[in-house]
């Protein structure tokens, strides 16, 4: 199915409220305070991506995974941190997935975050 997609500046700003979580996004995954969802895509294997903007800039936003998702019971598989993005996969009892993150130059400290959630193999 296509994404759904939210209006954005040219620099990828968004400029309309935000849409809605999907029902099926894992009810316990965190997601920063203020996370404006910018499109939602699903894919084959009941996978499901999210992708948001947080005002809240690269470094904030990267502290809040690394310590949120492990206490919500995800734990953290590989992944690496470079200046401009990052990414990680994680898993828990339910779900696996994956979190990237990207720096958005044009958007006064706004970051792309981006979730891809499945039900655990």
């Amino acid at each position: 199915m296509a994404a759904t997609p939210i209006v954005t500046t040219p620099g990828g700003c968004p400029t309309a409220a935000s849409l809605p979580m999907p029902k099926d996004f894992p009810a316990n995954l965190p997601v920063p305070d203020g996370a404006l969802v910018t499109s939602t895509e699903r894919r084959s294997g009941e996978r499901l991506v999210v992708a948001m903007v947080v005002r809240s800039g690269f470094d904030r936003t990267l502290a809040f995974l690394q310590k949120q998702l492990p206490e919500a019971g995800y734990t953290p598989q590989g992944g690496e941190v470079e200046e401009d993005d990052a990414e990680s996969n994680f898993s828990s009892a339910t779900f696996d997935g994956r979190w990237t993150l990207r720096k958005m130059p044009d958007c006064g400290g706004g970051v792309y975050l981006t979730y891809l959630t499945a039900p655990a193999t």
